[in-house]
């Protein structure tokens, strides 16, 4: 006999003969924004952090010259400015949910929009490291010889999509993108089921924290 679990199980099948999943992610994570420098930008930037940690931040957040509580102003050389339009910079972005620390749920959904009602837990609040889903290795940015990165960490639903397909989820057919950055942790890019690449609508994240990070390659 019939399940009253099973029973509910075919008269979904019946009701929703295409099936919505939704689907997210959700922990800490965040994107380091790489910049490029050159030798003398780079000493320069050493020298500063020695005097100050937060000398690359408080480039970040002020107008220059910087002007400190205690009346202190500090000038930027030019060389050294990687946010100038004349100078810009930036490399590319590292973004995404920590792998190791990450969790997935997955709910069958009534349709294929945000405000669709969850009508039946597929996976509930498990760590996405334990799933044993292949993995694909994405492809790290080349780096010049001077980095310096803008590290912002994060908290929230780094992915939450809503897959449609003809037939029950199933946990065999997702594959995790990967991508371990220049410098942290390794970080999940995305979703794919069935090598389609999900498309994230309605993740969000807020601001942790914030750090920056310099290095010669």
């Amino acid at each position: 006999m019939a399940t009253s679990e099973e029973k509910q199980d075919l008269i979904n099948d019946i009701k929703y003969p295409y099936k919505y999943y939704r689907i997210k992610v959700y922990g800490h994570g965040g994107d380091n924004v790489l910049y490029k420098l050159d030798k003398h930008g780079f000493d320069y930037w050493t020298r500063a952090l020695r005097k100050n940690p937060s000398a690359i931040l408080d480039y970040f957040s002020n107008d220059l010259p910087i002007k400190y509580e205690d009346g202190t102003l500090v000038e930027i050389p030019p060389y050294a400015r990687f946010l100038d339009d004349r100078n810009y910079s930036k490399v590319g972005i590292e973004y995404g949910a920590i792998f190791s620390t990450c969790d997935i749920s997955v709910t069958q959904t009534d349709g294929d929009d945000i405000g669709s009602n969850d009508i039946k837990t597929i996976i509930k609040g498990t760590p996405v490291a334990s799933l044993n889903c292949p993995i694909i290795y994405e492809e790290q940015m080349k780096l010049p010889a001077y980095v310096l990165s803008h590290n912002r960490h994060e908290v929230g639903y780094f992915i939450e999509c809503i897959l449609r397909i003809d037939h029950k989820f199933d946990i065999k057919h997702v594959t995790l993108p990967i991508l371990e950055r220049a410098k942290g942790d390794i970080v999940l890019k995305g979703i794919n089921y069935k090598d389609q690449k999900l498309r994230t609508s309605y993740g969000y994240t807020k601001i942790n924290n914030e750090s920056t990070d310099i290095w010669k390659t």
